[in-house]
């Protein structure tokens, strides 16, 4: 019961915020964003790793990236730590409705992102903050849940690794509104 009144808490504040948020939409690919910012929660470090490979290899194509990983886990590991072009959010700078505190991911909230990518494979809370309140002009998802932030929801089967998930998300976001060809 408490974990259910805390989860409405958390939506009523998350609605009033997104009510207030200033953005403009537009529809990105891979061929037309500049600046992509990629959230996700994993405590795995294959899942980690799949993350980070995807965000340098959007480097290498010109793309400048910002990542915002959440650890779950109380101690956050030093090869999750050692890594300075991502924002690790671990779970002491969450208040107790699962709100990071103020700095933690504000700046990466605030960034004006031409394409967000959300790599969360379940509804992670602070995800969801992060992914809601971002000013991303374009919001891609794996997840259809009620009042997600997302403009396109990649369907895949969330049971798949993550690099399969990613080739999904960068096989669509290569062939959406190609003018390119």
């Amino acid at each position: 019961m408490l974990d259910n009144l805390k989860r409405k808490l958390y939506l009523r504040r998350l609605n009033q915020l997104e009510h207030d948020l200033q953005r403009s939409r537009k529809v990105h690919n891979l061929h037309t964003a500049k600046y992509v910012g990629i959230v996700a929660q994993t405590a795995s470090e294959q899942v980690f790793s799949d993350i980070m490979a995807f965000k340098n290899s959007l480097t290498e194509q010109g793309i400048r990236t910002a990542g915002c990983i959440l650890y779950p886990n109380k101690q956050i590991p030093n090869s999750f730590l050692m890594r300075k072009d991502v924002e690790i959010v671990g779970n002491d700078t969450l208040n107790w409705l699962s709100i990071p505190s103020k700095g933690a991911g504000q700046t990466f909230v605030n960034e004006s992102f031409d394409l967000l990518i959300d790599l969360s494979v379940d509804e992670v809370l602070p995800v969801r903050w992060l992914s809601s309140l971002s000013r991303a002009q374009c919001k891609v998802g794996l997840l259809p849940y009620a009042n997600n932030p997302f403009d396109l929801i990649v369907n895949s089967n969330l049971n798949k690794p993550m690099a399969l998930l990613i080739k999904d998300i960068t096989d669509i976001l290569l062939t959406l509104n190609n003018t390119t060809k």
